[in-house]
């Protein structure tokens, strides 16, 4: 006995429809400001193939960014649009158009406000960017869509320059027990590159000991809108222990430098609308106490700065902006960019 076949039906793969985004680059890269990112625009091209004779309604693009925010349930998200532009390659008030089995090309400029926010995805939280290209059939035909995401990275704001001129600082008497002086040589410190620290301390008494120091590094993280704070997480890190052993000093004068470092999985420090991400580094002195024979443990906390790798290399090299073109796009139906028509 022979199985019964089954017959399937064809499917001429060759008359399927195509709609391309073609970005010049999905990745844009901002100055520090708003006013230094002014200049920066987003090209590429909307491309549709079709192998047979089509009559559409309109052909348009939409670059949207938005944000997308967890609440404190873990479960609820809310929906954010910051910024929506739309385009017009073959507009509806013109239509319906026919076209001709064929390559079109739809080149569009789109000048991003020099405010956007980065790109940034969170467990929390996530702000991104998408490019949609969208042909409009008419009668009852299901709409035609595609999507590319666009990621927007941005520097942190400090100048070339400033990196050797400007300095972390703080300084300070603590619980009338010691002054301390700290100073980070550099005005934002870059995930997974080791820093100095410059720890001075001088006892205004002496009546405790110190025991152990610790640095750690504290992570704060906010997402919600300015008037309603949806979600609010802290993370601790802990970065180097000073031991008794380690600490050198006569008792009454401390003077200490040690080497720190961000390990990956640190997040950069953001200032957005949306989401707000800032870092301090605690410090933790533990003492004994010989006022009452106890032990305690002292902290103090000063904010610093936190890039990633590349945003130092922008800070190194910003970028530079191209003016954009007279016609941001290329309205009206548009030729074929092949020299020979499609056959079907």
């Amino acid at each position: 006995m022979f199985p019964t076949p089954i017959w399937l039906p064809q499917f001429n793969f060759a008359s399927v429809e195509c709609l391309n985004i073609e970005l010049e680059n999905d990745t844009l890269t901002m100055r520090g400001s708003a006013e230094d990112s002014v200049g920066c625009v987003l090209r590429g091209s909307v491309v549709f193939t079709i192998f047979n004779e089509m009559k559409v309604k309109s052909i348009y693009g939409k670059f949207v960014g938005r944000a997308n925010l967890c609440g404190n349930d873990n479960v609820s998200w809310r929906e954010y649009i910051f910024v929506e532009r739309e385009f017009q390659f073959l507009p509806a008030e013109d239509g319906p158009y026919n076209l001709k089995p064929n390559h079109y090309r739809y080149n569009f400029e789109v000048a991003l406000e020099g405010c956007l926010p980065e790109s940034i995805t969170l467990p929390n939280g996530k702000i991104e960017y998408k490019m949609h290209a969208i042909v409009e059939r008419t009668g009852l035909h299901f709409d035609i869509k595609n999507r590319q995401v666009v990621k927007i990275q941005r520097s942190s704001g400090c100048s070339y320059d400033s990196m050797f001129s400007n300095t972390i600082e703080s300084s300070g008497i603590w619980d009338d027990r010691f002054r301390y002086n700290f100073e980070i040589p550099q005005p934002a410190v870059t995930i997974g590159q080791s820093f100095p620290i410059s720890l001075d301390l001088t006892s205004l008494g002496k009546d405790f000991d110190l025991v152990k120091i610790e640095f750690n590094l504290l992570e704060t993280i906010c997402c919600g809108t300015p008037e309603n704070t949806i979600d609010l997480r802290t993370h601790v890190s802990h970065l180097l222990e000073l031991k008794e052993d380690k600490i050198t000093g006569d008792g009454e004068e401390w003077k200490l430098s040690p080497q720190l470092v961000l390990l990956p999985g640190v997040q950069c420090t953001l200032n957005t609308d949306y989401i707000q991400i800032t870092h301090d580094i605690m410090v933790l002195f533990h003492i004994l106490d010989h006022r009452t024979g106890e032990k305690r443990v002292l902290e103090y906390e000063f904010p610093i700065t936190v890039r990633s790798c590349l945003q130092q290399c922008l800070e190194m090299s910003p970028p530079e902006y191209e003016p954009a073109s007279a016609c941001t796009v290329t309205l009206g139906s548009p030729p074929a960019y092949t020299p020979a028509s499609i056959l079907a």
